[in-house]
């Protein structure tokens, strides 16, 4: 007896948090079979997903039809990726993770015990492959894309979005990280990557790169304006705004990053996992506490003969360090307030902290992983259009 397929297309890709439903239905159950059950194989290709391969059995409804989730087995802890630390000078590349993405063959069977009393086991042809980022869509987010009956995969995949929550016109500080993401729907595909940077003085710079782009990889872009060709002042003239999107079949959409020359003391960057495949960078520039927590094992030996004032009778045998902060995000539109709300959710967070002296060169910046400890959120400002708030973040060391 055969079994087919449907509810998920092959080559689709699809975020391991959420629902991955496939459906299996049996053409019959063999005559005089018994205790009949629809198989399930799923694949790591490579090699990624721990316990690979893993096999699941249902017993079809009164229709012959057997419904799998996949989900719990594809949503495993990944190791992030992006590229860090930028040498001295933005590049302005485009990079691709192929371990950001998970490879996954499905092969449908059968199984049952046939009129003889023998156990028999069926196995089909692969029915394709499918891919897996690793995520979780916000609920309200999620919410609203099923109302639209659409699925993660066509909003930001086939529609052409970049993987951010951020708004498409953001503020950024004039030596901010900047990084995009995203996976096209078809492999092999060939994009246009423009940007336009605007300066004080009425002049326009151009950039344009030809990325070729597949399946199975995530795609990062570093679009600091300095890798772009954007210098941030040239002279006494300043950029005030530029502008990203990609053109390619589906083309990409439109994103504008304006300068904020605002003077900050010091500022710092948080890197925050998107859940929805790509990895933002916050600034953070209001004031930050630095308050480091210790402890340390203490032990005692008593007072020798002959042990004058420089010898000790008390011992450290053991320390631990670590550092703590809590940063205020600065005065943000209710836009990015609203992305940061959901970012701050993340299990996968980087900070990166500014070198002693205050230096903007972003090659020096260290980058510590942490988490973030909050478990509420109060906006400042909130009667305004710009708010606030303070965040806990601890090292995860």
């Amino acid at each position: 007896m055969s079994i087919t397929i449907s509810d998920i297309e092959n080559t689709s890709t699809h975020l391991s948090g959420n629902i991955i439903q496939i459906k299996a239905k049996t053409s019959g159950i063999p005559s005089g079979a018994s205790e009949y059950r629809i198989l399930l194989k799923i694949i790591s290709v490579d090699n990624v997903l721990m316990g690979s391969p893993f096999i699941d059995s249902i017993e079809p409804d009164s229709d012959g039809v057997a419904i799998f989730d996949i989900s719990g087995l594809m949503d495993q802890d990944i190791q992030k990726d992006f590229h860090w630390p930028i040498p001295g000078i933005y590049d302005g590349k485009w990079k691709g993770y192929t371990n950001l993405v998970y490879d996954v063959q499905l092969v449908p069977g059968e199984i049952y015990i046939d009129k003889n009393n023998l156990l028999v086991e069926n196995w089909q042809s692969t029915f394709g492959t499918v891919f897996i980022v690793k995520g979780k869509l916000n609920q309200p987010v999620l919410a609203m894309i099923n109302d639209a009956n659409v699925s993660w995969f066509d909003y930001y995949c086939t529609a052409g979005r970049w993987f951010t929550y951020q708004p498409h016109t953001q503020y950024v500080g004039p030596y901010q990280p900047v990084k995009l993401w995203w996976k096209p729907p078809q492999t092999g595909l060939s994009f246009t990557l423009h940007a336009r940077g605007y300066y004080s003085d009425g002049s326009v710079k151009f950039f344009t790169d030809f990325p070729t782009m597949w399946y199975d990889v995530m795609f990062e872009f570093d679009l600091h304006p300095e890798g772009l060709g954007f210098q941030p002042v040239i002279n006494d003239t300043k950029l005030l705004y530029y502008e990203i999107w990609m053109t390619g079949s589906p083309s990409v959409e439109k994103r504008t990053f304006i300068i904020d020359w605002v003077y900050h003391e010091e500022t710092f960057y948080l890197l925050a996992d998107n859940q929805i495949g790509g990895i933002d960078c916050i600034s953070l520039t209001g004031a930050a506490i630095y308050s480091p927590t210790a402890e340390r094992k203490i032990s005692v030996k008593p007072l020798q003969k002959g042990m004058g004032v420089k010898q000790r009778t008390k011992i450290v045998s053991g320390s631990k360090k670590n550092r703590q902060w809590k940063i205020n995000s600065g005065y943000k539109s209710k836009a990015e307030m609203a992305a940061l709300d959901i970012l701050l959710d993340t299990p996968n967070a980087w900070l990166l902290v500014p070198p002693a002296g205050g230096s903007d060169f972003i090659a020096q910046y260290t980058v510590v992983p942490v988490i973030i400890t909050n478990t509420e959120m109060q906006l400042t400002n909130s009667m305004n259009d710009q708010e606030s708030i303070e965040i806990e973040i601890t090292e995860a060391y």
